[in-house]
């Protein structure tokens, strides 16, 4: 919403609701009477908001396009008026304010206005840090996603994979995944195990060089009773550091179906050990203890010679 400033003359404010009506021959009737460009050319600026665009054609020789940041273009690619856009961006600067235009434009799904912004956002400077891509993704938005891709950072490439698999965007993660770094893609895998995004899970779990991460998603698939995801890294991850502490959690946690997956990859003795004395005397940890009787006597029955050998008293645990 624009507001007169309180210096405006009556004729400036007539020549502002001209404009963001669209009626371009009261428009060009009140430029004559006073200067189109006053206060940072708000008539186009409100001209190019509702996308009318006889009036920002007639308006820009008379104004300053660049005006507050390039706020006319802003105005109209956040509004999805394309062409406008068409008409500001040969006299505006699309990359001021940090790329301000084609982020308004893919934070709201507006994919023309993006593909009109997108060939100068990939001339851009890309030290800085640019929200347009991010945006496009938490948006579900492929094709402003695909027109972005190639302008961006690796920096920006990592945040989107990461808002990707915060979503449950399958599609779009997969095709972010080959631009972006081991440190998205290890932050992005514990995302999507936390969040329980299968998918996207079994797409980068044999992408991930760092165990660490690895087994950090394994724990908050466990923690968020994710059994599909703990499937997936069951393929690549090793379940035994930090004394099998992902079994320890599915057995405090009272995670059941995931304690039964995780007891063949750990070491159940080591887990018992942190669980909890509630836990300990729970019904959760009584099925543990027989499901681990049960290892054991099938272990024995696969391998008698191992178990003669090993005859020593075992330990309740």
């Amino acid at each position: 919403m624009f507001v007169p400033f309180a210096h405006e003359t009556q004729d400036q404010t007539l020549l502002v609701h001209a404009a963001l009506k669209g009626d371009l021959t009261e428009v060009m009737r009140l430029s004559e009477l006073t200067d189109p460009s006053c206060d940072y050319s708000k008539p186009l600026r409100v001209a190019a908001s509702q996308g009318h665009a006889a009036c920002v054609a007639f308006l820009i020789p008379r104004s300053n396009p660049q005006d507050l940041f390039n706020s006319a273009l802003v105005e109209a690619a956040q509004n999805g008026h394309a062409g406008c856009v068409a008409l500001l961006l040969p006299v505006s600067n699309p990359l001021d304010e940090n790329c301000e235009a084609i982020t308004c434009a893919a934070r709201q799904g507006h994919s023309e206005c993006v593909q009109l912004l997108a060939p100068s956002f990939e001339q851009r400077d890309r030290t800085e840090y640019c929200d347009a891509l991010n945006s496009a993704v938490g948006r579900g938005c492929d094709q402003s996603v695909r027109l972005l891709l190639n302008g961006s950072s690796e920096h920006e490439h990592n945040a989107a994979l990461n808002t990707a698999a915060y979503w449950g965007y399958t599609a779009l993660a997969e095709e972010i995944i080959p631009f972006s770094s081991d440190e998205g893609r290890q932050n992005a895998l514990i995302q999507a195990a936390e969040y329980g995004r299968t998918d996207i899970v079994r797409a980068l779990a044999p992408l991930v060089n760092s165990e660490h991460h690895k087994y950090i998603s394994l724990i908050r698939a466990t923690l968020g009773d994710h059994k599909d995801c703990v499937e997936q890294l069951l393929k690549v991850c090793d379940a035994t550091p930090n004394s099998s502490m992902a079994l320890r959690v599915a057995i405090n946690n009272g995670k059941t179906e995931i304690m039964e997956l995780l007891l063949p990859h750990s070491n159940a003795e080591e887990a018992w050990r942190g669980v909890t004395p509630q836990q300990r005397g729970s019904d959760v940890g009584a099925h543990f203890q027989n499901l681990v009787a049960r290892q054991r006597l099938k272990k024995a029955v696969e391998c008698p010679d191992n178990s003669q050998s090993s005859a020593a008293p075992r330990r309740k645990i």
